[in-house]
């Protein structure tokens, strides 16, 4: 089995820094809450708070009141 260079480590090093960046630059999922907004026709409704994290700290974003679901990477 051959050894990596030090060249080669720094290599895999740098790449994943940026895969990390490129990632958190966009919008990281960290989570979603549902909060009741008022009541219609006797029912709840609700809308959907995603929670993303990127390199400047996390936001939020309000989803639309059909959507139940956060995608993994901000849009």
């Amino acid at each position: 089995m051959m050894k990596r260079s030090w060249l080669g480590w720094v290599f895999y090093g740098l790449a994943a820094v940026l895969v990390i960046g490129y990632i958190l630059n966009g919008g990281l999922y960290a989570g979603s809450s549902l909060d009741v907004t008022g009541h219609v026709d006797g029912k709840p409704d609700f809308k959907t708070v995603c929670h993303y994290l990127f390199l400047n700290g996390a936001r939020d974003d309000v989803t639309l009141a059909d959507r139940r679901f956060c995608p993994p990477i901000h849009p």
